[in-house]
């Protein structure tokens, strides 16, 4: 405890006979000087020796009147400047809790006796003492009142009080309130002290208040530095073993499991909201009031007769001390609740708000309703593949791959560490005569690191309709700079997505010649469209490398995996009504299929609904027959997002899967919760299909075009696109040269018409508004629009369609024709 202020109560005068006025101070000073020790209770005056021999009580005159010429020069010569200069020393503030009430005062200074209090103590032992220092000092107060002197080492008990011959004596714990673990919380000393000496004078007693010692109050509650009281001391958060909560809501318990980690019961795999858990321990260990009652007449009053609580919180600490705390009725102002704590006979006002937001919410709404293995990265989305969307309500499910154009066996190493997926199908040939394959840049070349067969497979984004199709690669053979061929060539198929079949083709190397460059062909048929060609080298030692120009893959004699610019890293492999004829799979809209993989691979929902998960729980939330339903999988981890009907704003119920493979066994962990979703959160739960499948018509960059074929009104117009270097530099239009500027402008409002919808037959009659047919070393598509109604135009790509666009952005690009071909500024 610290100490008082050490202030001791002296007379600051005292008066002899004569009446001469004699300085207390000098003499402690020369008592000092003297050396010997100066304590509060020596004489007020210093006796001093005459020259004979007797003693007489020394004074400051005699002093004065020795000095005072030498004093009075001083004075002439620096008067002005002490003048201005002297600033009169401060005196100290005395201790407040050392000031008797002006009751106690009265009462001390009405005495007709002369009164004693005496301490067995000395006055340095008492002064060293933190609790004798407290009771001696405000004894010297009692004695400042009047009629009363303080003695040191005297009588047998701590203190006693005497007057008229009789004595009453106290014991040092007598004078001060402690708790039961003994700590001394306030002092009594004042009301003890003065009426004792009432009673021995004679008079009757009066009612005098503890004083509170520092850092509590008067009932023994700690307080903060501007006195609120604490419901109990302070906890450290190292300190708390459990906080269980029981309310309106229900109960939690929140339990330590080790030196740093707390978990909710029954919900041991969930994350806490770490604001809301800090606020809740904050709440639960740091319990100050606003203020208290401490004499409240009855607890049903405030509700907190134990029926009419709202809550009720359990705090047990680590050494196993256990604080209760219950919850009442709020205060007339709706500021403050009223609460009870242990067996502490007060009532405690709280703010509120703190308590509404810790102690009176739910236990789910501490935890963090994260429903996947997030994702910690924006760049582990492209790890994120086989996504199923399903829909319950059309049956419809919507099944997204990674769209891996090549994909090699593991033990396949490239030279120069190379993108292989690039080399094989960049379509870069080589020109002229061989002459060394490490300085072309057109040749792919690996090898592998165990000597076994190297495997290649290419996805098909086209299939042969009448099921005819060619691979073209070719082979180089420099052994000198270690290109060697392999020992065979094996080709297979897959038409199911996962089995690869071998394929009846194979090509004879026997005659090629080293130092050369070679071209090799197979061809095969099938009657299911082919999704995947593999290609197995055999016999590839290691350190020695395969070198081939590209792989090419012609379905029905057109390249069955072209450079589309624009379609992204995403296939839609389902609805198969999306997928256009003659295709594999359908592109994903870019843009709102990030969106979604960002939100759906790093999901929290808006709060924990409901804590458990059983059929009853399913059946009660709408999810034992979801909506709709996700499934993906990420690196290891297969995840399952179950969504219940939208509410009236919107947001869905869900609860969540999570299965991996444990040491060779599967494992699946169900999230033990509810959670609530709001479309602020989710905005895809309220898309449907055709929302993740691209609406852009044309997916071509217009450095990738060679010529443009546009007819409309009856006439056709040719549009011919040179490049230097790979890149657009002049465009002519049926032989004449064009604004190249303009022409950019005309080009991106015909790649900005966009699929608005499925067209379903049921409009007026058709006729073709604008035909686009768009050439390119990899494709060539053509696009015809019709126009069935005043605002929609249905096309169809290479002769097949089922969607419709917006007649104006039609009419926008017959307008921008019209203006390039005039010579005319094309808008953009």
């Amino acid at each position: 405890m610290k100490r008082r202020n050490e202030i001791i109560y002296t007379d600051s005068e005292t008066y002899t006979p004569d009446g001469e006025a004699e300085n207390e101070s000098v003499a402690a000073d020369e008592a000092k000087d003297d050396g010997s020790d100066y304590t509060p209770e020596m004489m007020s005056f210093a006796e001093v020796d005459k020259p004979d021999g007797k003693k007489r009580r020394g004074g400051i005159k005699t002093k004065l009147i020795v000095i005072g010429s030498v004093l009075l020069a001083a004075v002439l010569l620096i008067g002005g400047y002490f003048l201005f200069l002297y600033e009169p020393e401060t005196e100290t503030e005395p201790d407040k809790f050392y000031i008797l009430t002006d009751a106690a005062s009265e009462a001390v200074a009405g005495l007709d006796g002369k009164g004693t209090i005496a301490f067995s103590s000395s006055a340095a032992e008492l002064i060293e003492d933190e609790y004798g220092y407290i009771a001696y000092t405000f004894a010297k107060s009692v004695e400042k009142a009047g009629r009363v002197k303080v003695e040191t080492g005297e009588g047998g008990a701590f203190v006693t009080v005497s007057m008229n011959g009789e004595s009453v004596e106290f014991g040092e714990d007598e004078l001060f309130r402690a708790l039961p673990d003994g700590t001394k919380y306030a002092f009594d000393g004042e009301s003890l002290y003065v009426n004792a000496l009432l009673k021995l004078d004679g008079k009757d007693g009066i009612t005098l208040p503890l004083r509170a010692l520092n850092g509590y109050d008067t009932d023994g509650d700690t307080v903060t530095s501007t006195g609120k009281p604490f419901m109990y001391p302070a906890i450290s958060r190292s300190d708390v073993q459990s906080i269980t909560v029981a309310n309106q809501s229900g109960s939690y318990k929140i339990y330590r499991y080790d030196s740093s980690t707390f978990y909710m019961e029954n919900a041991e795999g969930v994350d806490f909201n770490s604001e809301m858990f800090s606020y809740l321990v904050v709440n639960s260990t740091y319990t100050c009031a606003e203020s208290k009652i401490s004499n409240p007449k009855d607890f049903s009053e405030y509700g907190l007769d134990g029926d009419g609580s709202t809550a009720k919180v359990t705090v047990v600490t680590t050494g196993g001390d256990t604080h209760v705390i219950v919850i009442g009725d709020t205060d007339s102002s709706g500021s403050y609740k009223y609460a009870r704590c242990d067996d502490k006979p007060f009532v405690y006002l709280l703010l509120a708000g703190d308590v509404a937001s810790t102690f009176e919410v739910s236990g789910e709404s501490y935890l963090t309703a994260n429903l996947v293995y997030s994702i910690s990265d924006t760049n582990e989305i492209y790890g994120i593949d086989k996504m199923t969307v399903y829909y319950r309500d059309t049956e419809t499910a919507v099944n997204i791959r990674l769209q891996r154009k090549v994909s090699a066996s593991n033990n396949l190493k490239v030279y120069g560490d190379a993108d292989l997926a690039t080399l094989i199908t960049d379509l870069k040939r080589m020109s002229g005569t061989y002459s060394d394959w490490t300085e072309d840049e057109a040749f792919a070349a690996f090898t592998t690191d165990d000597g076994k067969t190297a495997k290649i497979a290419i996805a098909l984004c086209k299939y042969a309709a009448d099921g005819e199709y060619k691979v073209r690669f070719t082979l180089v053979r420099d052994e000198d700079n270690d290109a060697y061929l392999p020992d065979n060539v094996k080709l297979l198929i897959c038409t199911d997505g996962s089995t690869f079949n071998s394929v009846d083709a194979s090509v004879d190397m026997s005659g090629q010649k080293d130092g050369t460059c070679r071209a090799y062909e197979m061809s095969f048929t099938s009657e299911d469209p082919v999704l995947y060609v593999r290609l197995d080298f055999e016999g590839v030692e290691k350190g020695k490398y395969v070198v081939t120009d590209e792989i090419r893959i012609l379905a029905d004699g057109k390249d069955a995996n072209p450079a589309d610019a624009f379609t992204g890293l995403w296939m839609m492999k389902n609805p198969a009504e999306f997928i256009p004829e003659g295709r594999n799979f359908a592109y994903v809209d870019t843009t709102n299929y990030c969106d979604f993989l960002l939100s759906v691979c790093a999901l929290v929902g808006d709060r924990v609904e409901h804590i458990g998960i059983d059929e009853e729980t399913l059946v009660r939330y709408g999810l034992d027959e979801p909506a709709i339903q996700i499934h993906y999988t990420y690196g290891s981890y297969d995840m399952d997002i179950l969504l219940s009907d939208p509410d009236e704003n919107g947001g869905r119920f869900a609860a969540s899967m999570i299965t991996t493979v444990h040491e060779g066994e599967e494992v699946k962990y169900v999230n033990p919760y509810v959670a609530y979703l709001s479309l602020e959160t989710a905005a895809w739960m309220d898309w449907d299909a055709e929302d993740f499948l691209s609406h852009t018509l044309i997916s071509m960059y217009i450095d990738d075009v060679d010529a443009i074929d546009v007819s409309f009104n009856g006439n056709d117009y040719r549009f011919d696109l040179v490049k230097e270097e790979g890149t657009l530099s002049s465009v002519t239009c049926n032989g004449n040269p064009v604004d190249l500027r303009n022409f950019r402008y005309l080009y991106v409002s015909i790649i900005n018409v966009t699929l608005e919808g499925k067209y379903t037959g049921e409009d007026a009659e058709t006729s073709e508004m604008l035909r686009i047919k768009i050439h390119s070393e990899t494709k060539t598509d053509e696009i015809v629009f019709y126009r069935v109604s005043s605002t929609k135009a249905y096309y169809t790509i290479d002769g097949t369609g089922q969607y419709y666009t917006l007649v104006y952005d039609i009419m926008k690009i017959e307008n921008n024709l019209a203006l390039l071909l005039a010579g005319e500024e094309v808008p953009h």
